[in-house]
């Protein structure tokens, strides 16, 4: 029984989702933009003014979170987060998931994973995928393992 056959194949990609929330991610536009904002001495001040308020609120569910309210340890987390775009040669990255990459889809940007396929044309059977973090497809036809 003959149930694939290699001389004739379609092949095919799509953008399938992570399942990631936007708020878990860091952008290294973003952090520099913040990291450079923190050296201003006018957020010296704002922070000052956060500190007087909680202070006058103290008691009050409204607070910022510790990890942010100290500009020491939002700096600390900047750069840890700096860091780790670094080491993984990225512009992005997701604390829930760090493998997915921003892909651009039919509905704007997202996190996602490019899957190809390659199926044989006897009796539809898959005989080849792969799945990357890379945003073009054009040069996977090669690479899937079939």
């Amino acid at each position: 029984m003959e149930l694939v056959g290699l001389v004739l194949n379609a092949v095919d990609g799509t953008k399938i989702l992570a399942d990631v929330s936007r708020k878990k991610s860091y952008f290294r536009e973003d952090l520099e933009k913040l990291l450079s904002k923190l050296d201003d001495t006018v957020l010296e001040e704002i922070f000052e003014e956060i500190e007087y308020n909680e202070e006058a609120e103290k008691g009050r569910e409204y607070r910022l979170p510790d990890d942010i309210a100290d500009r020491e340890k939002l700096l600390g987390k900047i750069e840890e987060q700096l860091k780790t775009l670094n080491d993984a040669g990225a512009k992005q990255l997701n604390e829930t998931d760090g493998d997915a990459r921003m892909i651009k889809t039919e509905s704007g940007n997202k996190f996602c994973y490019n899957a190809q396929a390659s199926v044989g044309d006897k009796r539809g059977i898959v005989v080849g995928a792969d799945v990357t973090i890379e945003q073009n497809d054009t040069h996977q036809l090669g690479p899937i393992r079939f």
